[in-house]
């Protein structure tokens, strides 16, 4: 059974339910929206799915099995969605190697030979095996803390960690029981984290439970390791972004339980909470969904990047978990197509052209609201055309005031005078397919976006005037390749 919650929550739990899962710790507002439709239990969920920090998708966070069924179910049903998954998620307990030294810790060999962050103060050698327990997942470096993490269902118990409650228990009363709990029967060196689920629990189970966890601790803490190896399982961790095509379909979804506007998760996902609040007034009191128009919303979208000479911040999401910020400078605006302009300050070198990046280049990028790719142009200061750079990604959505979002899928396609068209991070984008980051049906579409751009690009004349012209091409494209994909559920 699942715990539910955020903006998500009830397009997911139309789409889950339909698929056979049940629920625990419903909200009343589902319990409402759903009457007698879900089955709900009562006893604590397994996992969790809950809203990304940003809003752009949700994380899955619980017991494998079900954690890993969630992900998969949800990934491959929400067409346009990207995400991974990982066993080996937070309070996941490990012997790790120290392979060398870094300013917050230690560079660690993790079981099956990846690396991770050790977070340590403590003096520790090259080639000594740490206990520790992972802190963020991630399916490139985790971050991990050093010592024993054991999970239960009201509690987690942690070595050298203070005792907590969790947000979710208000009542003051209880959460004074529930510490005083962890002081009698945690001994000094081990942490109790209560969990929600602690707050309608039977106060001997939850003893119970803290005591058999602590045992299983010491127990742990006496083992000896030669090499990397997993000492305890925690919880399994996946996180799924929604671009806007995928958020469109979570619209369709919603609409089938409640009166829903067109773009509502889009507009959730900006985070501002004046706005949701409009929304959720509008959608309560509007009967006649007709009333809305999808195009008076953009319009809401257009006037939140402003007009010519605004300052834009893009946010480049990696689907494994890297993100980094740039910005341009808006040079056109018109209907959904957007043009940015930036001038190069500092030399250097041209991403996959491997052309010289000289002070006074002009770079301008070619793209549009929900856009599925950005056409970089980059001219010398005479205005000689140096190369391009195609690259590929979910729609762009827009973060909040003046600043966009989208998840970078790795693979781009490049041009310059000297070598022509060619398609570079093409390995990078097998690997991402070979994590299982998307639905076989929207791994397909891109894959045959890609072709299309190297196409489209490698019929381009060199010539700067032209380069208009290969935008309309490529979005001409775009759209005869992804024109339903929106529509599938």
């Amino acid at each position: 059974m699942l715990r539910l919650r955020g903006i998500y929550s009830t397009a997911l739990t139309r789409l889950l339910s339909d698929m056979g899962f049940s629920f625990s710790d419903v909200t009343p507002i589902i319990k409402k929206r759903f009457r007698g439709e879900i089955k709900i239990l009562t006893t604590p969920p397994l996992a969790t799915i809950k809203d990304r920090e940003d809003f752009k998708g949700v994380v899955i966070i619980g017991a494998r099995e079900p954690a890993e069924k969630l992900f998969y179910s949800i990934l491959h049903a929400i067409q346009g969605s990207f995400g991974w998954f990982t066993p080996m998620g937070p309070y996941t307990t490990v012997a790790v190697r120290i392979t060398g030294k870094v300013s917050n810790g230690y560079e660690v060999e993790l079981p099956g030979g990846n690396t991770g962050i050790l977070l340590s103060k403590r003096k520790r050698e090259k080639g000594d095996i740490v206990k520790a327990h992972i802190i963020k997942p991630s399916v490139k470096k985790p971050l991990l803390k050093e010592g024993i993490a054991l999970i239960g269902v009201y509690a987690r118990v942690i070595e050298n960690s203070p005792h907590s409650v969790s947000n979710f228990i208000k009542s003051e009363e209880k959460k004074l029981e529930l510490l005083q709990l962890a002081f009698r029967h945690a001994p000094q060196g081990w942490g109790v984290k209560f969990r929600s689920s602690a707050s309608s629990a039977n106060i001997v189970e939850i003893a119970e439970e803290i005591s058999r966890l602590v045992n299983l601790g010491e127990k742990l803490a006496g083992e000896r390791y030669t090499s990397p190896a997993l000492v305890n399982p925690g919880e399994a961790f996946g996180t799924i972004f929604f671009p806007p095509d995928a958020q469109r379909v979570l619209d369709g979804l919603r609409s089938r339980q409640i009166v829903t506007m067109p773009l509502h998760h889009e507009l959730k996902s900006l985070g501002i909470r004046d706005l949701d609040n409009k929304i959720d007034f509008a959608e309560r009191i509007v009967n006649d969904r007709a009333c809305f128009s999808t195009e008076a919303l953009r319009n809401v979208y257009r006037e939140l990047l402003g007009t010519g000479g605004e300052v834009v911040l893009l946010h480049h999401y990696k689907i494994t978990g890297d993100q980094f910020t740039w910005m341009g400078v808006i040079d056109d605006l018109s209907c959904e197509d957007l043009v940015l302009k930036r001038t190069v300050v500092k030399p250097g070198i041209y991403d996959g052209i491997n052309i010289e990046k000289t002070p006074g280049d002009t770079i301008t990028s070619y793209t549009a609201i929900f856009s599925r790719f950005i056409l970089h142009s980059y001219s010398s200061s005479d205005g000689a055309l140096k190369g391009l750079y195609v690259n590929i990604n979910t729609p762009i959505g827009v973060y909040e005031k003046n600043e966009l979002w989208y998840v970078d899928l790795e693979v781009d396609i490049v041009w310059d005078p000297s070598n022509g068209v060619r398609i570079v991070d093409n390995k990078e984008w097998l690997e991402l397919q070979a994590l299982d980051v998307s639905s076989y049906y929207t791994i397909t579409r891109y894959t045959n976006f890609v072709e299309a751009v190297r196409g489209a690009v490698a019929s381009f004349s060199g010539d700067a005037e032209s380069i208009e012209k290969l935008f309309y091409r490529v979005k001409l494209e775009e759209k005869e390749i992804f024109e339903n994909s929106e529509a599938r559920v």
